[in-house]
């Protein structure tokens, strides 16, 4: 209980502070800048995460005393907790107004190059549970011939049933990507073919752009709630395929070295990629100097 407690505040106080500060001085902020403010809120509790996970990965096992186990539980609970309530946070800001969402002004390009319904693509969870155990990212097989057996590393070896459950997952999980993808394809289409199509295809306003029109209007509110929903359905679906891996299909160990690596994971895109942006604009600043 000590070590949950201990958990929650420290990776809490950071938002509090923000969240005073901004109360106390009276300021308001758009709906970007708290969407940015979610999002380096959240990245900062994965910092703070990957500390405790480390520490309670490296804590003496003591012959894997009640204490120790205890102690991994609400790390791994806690970590879970806060993914769950990062998702929560992100729904009301993509009720609010999904676009910016879709296309962050907070991440980077690369991190940007790399999103699947404003997120990761939940299926990446398991291809990193196969890296982890020195598979291929193709599916686990149980028929016991593994060259790699001596050579495994990150997770460890999956038991038989472990390898048949992750691939039960992972089938599920692209079966359920695809068909996301293909709902919000077609809410795409739609409002491209009618009423926007039509409506610019009137010529009511000759050869000027059309500004200001109510059935556009409607239309455009109507697909911004549809995408807020696809956004709900990939982050549940995303949220759902980490809690099965971790509380259902993983050993506490396991689960700990596997939110050590996807945390490590998403933390150093963010980092590369800000690296990568940081040269880009020294080459344009460059280039304009030169010329």
């Amino acid at each position: 209980m000590a070590t949950d407690d201990m958990c929650s505040s420290s990776s809490t106080t950071t938002t509090k502070k923000k969240q005073q500060q901004e109360e106390e001085s009276g300021l308001s902020t758009t709906h970007e800048e708290r969407c940015r403010r979610c999002f380096e809120e959240w990245m900062q509790l994965q910092r703070e995460d990957l500390t405790h996970l480390l520490e309670s990965l490296h804590q003496p096992t003591n012959n894997n005393s009640q204490e120790t186990n205890d102690t991994t539980s609400t790390v791994i609970r806690n970590c879970i907790s806060h993914f769950d309530h990062y998702i929560s946070k992100r729904n009301l800001l993509a009720q609010e107004y999904p676009s910016p969402l879709f296309a962050p002004t907070w991440c980077t390009s690369l991190e940007k190059s790399l999103l699947w319904m404003a997120g990761c693509r939940p299926s990446i969870f398991i291809r990193l549970t196969y890296a982890l155990t020195s598979c291929s990212t193709e599916p686990l097989t149980n028929d016991g011939d593994n060259k790699n057996s001596n050579s495994f590393i990150g997770i460890g070896e999956l038991s038989p049933s472990q390898m048949t459950r992750v691939n039960g997952l992972h089938m599920r999980t692209i079966k359920a990507e695809q068909k996301l993808t293909d709902e919000l394809a077609s809410w795409q289409e739609e409002l491209a073919d009618d009423p926007i199509a039509v409506i610019v295809a009137k010529g009511d306003c000759g050869d000027k752009v059309v500004m200001n029109n109510e059935e556009a209007e409607m239309a455009l509110k109507e697909h911004e709630k549809v995408m807020g929903e696809v956004i709900g359905k990939a982050d549940k679906l995303r949220l759902n395929t980490m809690k099965e891996l971790v509380l259902e299909i993983f050993k506490p160990t396991q689960a700990l070295q596997f939110l050590v690596a996807s945390k490590k994971l998403q933390l150093s895109l963010h980092q590369w990629g800000k690296r990568r942006d940081e040269k880009q604009r020294r080459i344009r600043s460059y280039r304009s100097i030169s010329h």
